[in-house]
């Protein structure tokens, strides 16, 4: 079981660095909280219409989502690390 728990503490961290270099949206003169907030990562980036305040076309994941995620399973991780009775 250490070893499931190790990976997923692998994963986590993998996600969280991942997510961080590959988002787009950053912008200096805000605050940190501001820009996790408005930064996503782009999937698709879709055509140059705009319809109803969006981009048409355009896929994206919202950081905050993602920095969620990898929290929830490096923590996830972590207890099963702490639980394995090896």
């Amino acid at each position: 079981m250490k070893k499931h728990g190790i990976i997923l503490l692998l994963v986590g961290i993998g996600l969280f660095f991942i997510s961080i270099f590959s988002s787009s949206g950053y912008v200096g003169r805000r605050s940190i909280m501001s820009d996790m907030y408005n930064m996503e990562v782009v999937i698709c980036e879709g055509g140059s219409r705009w319809e109803d305040g969006k981009v048409s076309g355009r896929h994206t994941i919202p950081l905050s989502l993602l920095l969620s995620l990898s929290t929830i399973i490096i923590l996830t991780g972590i207890g099963v690390i702490l639980l394995s009775k090896k």
